[in-house]
């Protein structure tokens, strides 16, 4: 769940009173499986019935977006991690087209749900590390679209004011929500200076941070006065 605010400008130009936005966002447990078939790695979705699955909350929004751009693209393995803890990925429709996903043959009482290559896997998430860093929220897709992700909005008014409450379904739309409704309120990102980790991170402050986490800045300080030492050795 996240919290957010949004503000609104009305006829005159000002800003209206911010109105906070409530994240609720989930999947869907199904069962993943890598098949290598003619020399592509897929990852295949599957379960006994659409009816019987079961919902997976998916807990703080950018820590989702984390916990995704932490994944290897290269490494099949982190891949199917990933997808089976956090259930349905929902990958957009038109990075997942291969030309073997068609000849996939499940066994007797699976359900197809989704399937897309590790290519398209990666291509999906370069567009997510290229969106934060641009800071642009509706950047074009290296895939043709077919569809955009829906999210339920409903306002409620409690006794501190309205509030505004987001349900969002499966993995990728829940990413890209978070990311989308950060930058639209004008979140800015920056790219983690440790060479291993290089992941994005919203600018909170004038001040020039260059790492994303306390334990980036110890991990690099720390390998530099190591480097340092051993010349010093030498």
């Amino acid at each position: 769940m996240v919290h957010m605010t949004t503000k609104k400008a009305n006829n005159r130009g000002t800003l209206a009173p911010k109105i906070p936005i409530r994240f609720h966002i989930r999947s869907c447990k199904i069962n993943w499986e890598i098949v290598h078939q003619n020399g592509e790695t897929l990852f295949v979705g599957s379960s006994p019935s659409e009816s019987a699955l079961k919902n997976i909350d998916l807990g703080e929004g950018w820590e989702l977006v984390r916990r995704y751009l932490t994944v290897r693209a290269e490494d099949e393995h982190s891949i199917l991690e990933f997808l089976v803890a956090h259930g349905w990925f929902q990958s957009p429709e038109g990075s997942w087209r291969t030309e073997h996903a068609k000849d996939i043959q499940l066994p007797h009482g699976k359900v197809l749900l989704e399937r897309f290559s590790r290519q398209g896997f990666a291509m999906v998430q370069d567009y997510v590390r290229r969106m934060l860093i641009t800071g642009n929220p509706t950047l074009p897709t290296p895939w043709l679209s077919r569809s955009t992700p829906e999210y339920k909005i409903a306002f409620a008014e409690t006794r501190s004011g309205p509030r505004a409450e987001v349900l969002v379904d499966r993995t990728f739309p829940s990413i890209l929500a978070t990311i989308q409704f950060k930058l639209v309120q004008g979140a800015t990102f920056r790219t983690c200076s440790r060479r291993d980790c290089r992941l994005p991170f919203e600018v909170t402050s004038c001040h020039k941070r260059r790492f994303c986490t306390q334990y980036c800045a110890h991990l690099t300080s720390l390998r530099r006065r190591r480097k340092f030492a051993g010349k010093n050795e030498r």
